[in-house]
């Protein structure tokens, strides 16, 4: 017995195409949001990017562990300990992880 098979619901979305049909859509979503991180990094300074709540300064490791599938998870924390800023992130947003000499960190 196929799961789902008795749900009508469920049947017409995994039948024929639609499964590559919704991949092929996935990775058109997911590069358009990296080309819009890196138009978003080339065009704004990092005061800007601070500013619009699109980029943490001064962030360290506070935690790795394993994740699904063999992924590794790394919670980021503020250095100086205190609650991170107001931001857009979320739970699977694009990001981009750059290490700044010790006193830099700039604008």
């Amino acid at each position: 017995r196929v799961l789902g098979s008795e749900c009508p619901a469920v049947k017409p979305a995994m039948a024929g195409g639609n499964a590559d049909e919704l991949l092929r859509l996935l990775q058109l979503e997911r590069a358009a949001e990296l080309a819009d991180v890196e138009k978003s990094q080339a065009d704004l300074s990092h005061s800007d990017l601070l500013r619009l709540g699109l980029g943490l300064p001064r962030l360290r490791v506070g935690d790795v562990s394993s994740g699904l599938y063999g992924r590794t998870l790394i919670e980021l924390v503020a250095a100086s300990g205190a609650p991170l800023p107001p931001h857009s992130f979320h739970p699977g947003s694009v990001v981009a992880v750059k290490a700044v000499a010790a006193g830099g960190g700039g604008g």
